[in-house]
């Protein structure tokens, strides 16, 4: 399922992942799939959560 935080959800989500983003969390797009959690941040910033092992990727960087 695809679908935009809201302001609670980003809430939550700053908690859990802030010590993966570098910056401020403005916009937040998740889609969830297969045990898979993947949210871009900001229209660049890429976390997959699989099931406790996350990963990152800026596409700004790549």
């Amino acid at each position: 399922m695809l679908k935009k935080l809201n302001e609670v959800e980003i809430k939550n989500f700053i908690e859990r992942y802030s010590s993966y983003v570098k910056e401020d969390v403005i916009d937040v797009n998740c889609l969830e799939m297969f045990g898979l959690t993947s949210y871009l941040v900001n229209g660049h910033y890429l976390i997959a959560d699989n099931n406790g092992k996350i990963k990152t990727t800026d596409f700004f960087l790549v």
